[in-house]
């Protein structure tokens, strides 16, 4: 009995931790929709903390800034 409250207090710890945030940092494939249909394009993001700077478009040669 003792070895089952063990693991259950265990799986419960566990369970219980706290998961880390997402973080977007990275280049992304996006689709961008647009009023008469969606373009592909791509997105570069950078991640503080809460904060994302970067840039969305579709390529990286006409970017589009986000702050």
């Amino acid at each position: 009995m003792k070895r089952h409250a063990l693991l259950s207090a265990l799986l419960l710890a566990c369970s219980a931790a706290p998961t880390p945030a997402a973080n977007v940092t990275g280049t992304w494939r996006v689709t961008i929709s647009a009023g008469e249909g969606t373009i592909a394009g791509m997105a570069s993001f950078k991640q503080t903390g809460e904060q994302v700077t970067g840039w969305v478009g579709p390529n990286a040669d006409n970017p589009i800034p986000i702050a």
